[in-house]
């Protein structure tokens, strides 16, 4: 299958996800001499080595997933420099954010995340709706900080946005927040939208 540049793109993807190098060596055997090779062997029918010669699509350096690239003749040793580089002076490769693996989160962490979200939001509104001071600072479970009640108040859609807003970010991040500063989070997040 590495005849395939989506799969050479495929395995380049897989080397940053574990964090390791990749390296492409390509045999640039002629056509004649693979037909040799192959009527020697009889691995493949005439007809589907014909099909996947027209199918190959040679490894070009310019390409992330195809570099570095060792292009090799059937004869050619594969040189020392080359695979003490390899072993030696490679970097590997960084997972993107795309790739990255996330660490599995206890199975509870979302439920828990978002009853502490959910008793901060219910602790403002019910706050609000008692006739707590406008423009005072309101105690709310879960943190010592303090929410910044607005002088305008606030309505239970907007708190609801606020929380689903936090909720989506912090489901972005990879790796488990403590619930105490995800509270403390959400209090300086309510503070910031809500000037």
């Amino acid at each position: 299958m590495n005849y395939i540049k989506g799969f050479r793109y495929q395995l380049h993807c897989v080397a940053k996800a574990v964090g390791t190098s990749q390296h492409t060596v390509f045999c640039m055997a002629t056509h004649a001499d693979v037909v040799g090779w192959n009527a020697a062997s009889g691995h493949y029918p005439e007809d589907i080595l014909h099909s996947l010669l027209g199918r190959l699509e040679e490894p070009d350096a310019r390409n992330r997933w195809d570099s570095p690239l060792l292009c090799l003749m059937p004869n050619d040793e594969l040189p020392p420099t080359f695979i003490h580089s390899l072993v030696h002076t490679t970097v590997h490769l960084a997972p993107s954010q795309s790739i990255a693996l996330k660490p599995v989160a206890e199975t509870n962490y979302l439920h828990e995340m978002d009853l502490t979200l959910k008793a901060i939001s219910d602790a403002v509104l019910e706050a609000v709706r008692s006739g707590f001071m406008s423009g005072g600072e309101l105690k709310v479970p879960g943190t010592d900080s303090k929410v910044l009640v607005p002088s305008k108040g606030i309505s239970v859609s907007e708190m609801g946005r606020l929380r689903r807003l936090y909720a989506a970010n912090l489901n972005r991040v990879t790796i488990k927040i403590d619930q105490g500063k995800i509270a403390d989070g959400f209090v300086e997040y309510i503070n910031q939208n809500l000037r």
